[in-house]
């Protein structure tokens, strides 16, 4: 199989890539000897150098991970290294630099961006190095909460908990604890039942929050179709102050 990159290039610059992949699985080969162990390296869409640091604090954490009963005591532990792991540029000019972790929690509470602006400006959050730091705006929260925190943060806690199962496989429980944390931090979202409406279609954080709120014992896909059918006029009511495309949504999840 060949890239259009590849494709495009001369053929000296076909050899100097194919040369540089070469080069590329002999490092790889060398720092990561078990086949198992590559495989779930590369699952989690880092180099090999940054996989191994993961892997390394996995090693040393593994035990308080599984001591973790909810999701919210494991981002007291997990929190120090996704922050450190996130390399977006909003995220590393936020100051005060202790009020990121602030704002993670309440983007994994549900918090609406109305809520996240005042709470920030509330702490005298600032953006930027420079003598003049500007308050920060809806559109910096926007790319704190969807892509410093449930881009990169995710993909930090993606590759731990992919590091996790490789030396704790039989800690399903653990595993999916990390997994539902991970998607709070991808999706901005409190619970297992938003969670399972935003991913069923109502893509819409508020109204995932609403809905949960109205059909709040669910935890599969089957229990969320007869949750919806049940309280059909609630949700109805709930979904009528949101677009038209979501009662769309509800005619083809319930039925």
């Amino acid at each position: 199989m060949t890239t259009l990159g590849y494709c495009i290039v001369t053929a000296e610059q076909r050899a100097q890539l194919s040369d540089l992949f070469v080069l590329l699985a002999e490092n790889i080969a060398t720092r990561v000897a078990d086949s198992e162990r590559r495989r779930a390296y590369g699952r989690t869409l880092f180099g090999v150098g940054r996989t191994v640091a993961l892997g390394d604090w996995v090693a040393e954490n593994k035990e308080r991970i599984v001591g973790c009963e909810d999701d919210d005591k494991l981002f007291d532990l997990v929190w120090p290294c996704i922050s450190a792991q996130i390399e977006n540029a909003t995220f590393e000019r936020w100051r005060p630099s202790r009020t990121r972790e602030l704002f993670a929690r309440a983007w994994i509470a549900g918090e609406s961006f109305g809520e996240l602006q005042a709470r920030m400006l509330q702490v005298e959050v600032r953006i930027g190095l420079g003598s003049r730091p500007r308050k920060p705006k809806v559109e910096h929260l926007v790319e704190m909460g969807e892509n410093a925190l449930g881009f990169d943060g995710a993909h930090v806690l993606g590759a731990i908990t992919e590091l996790f199962e490789l030396l704790s496989p039989d800690e399903e429980d653990a595993v999916a604890v990390l997994q539902t944390l991970q998607k709070r931090l991808k999706y901005g979202l409190p619970s297992g039942p938003s969670i399972l409406l935003y991913e069923a279609g109502f893509a819409d954080r508020p109204l995932a929050i609403d809905l949960a709120a109205v059909v709040p014992k669910i935890a599969s896909r089957a229990q969320l179709r007869l949750a919806l059918r049940k309280r059909r006029e609630v949700v109805e009511e709930v979904i009528r102050s949101y677009p038209q495309y979501f009662r769309n949504v509800l005619e083809r999840v319930a039925g």
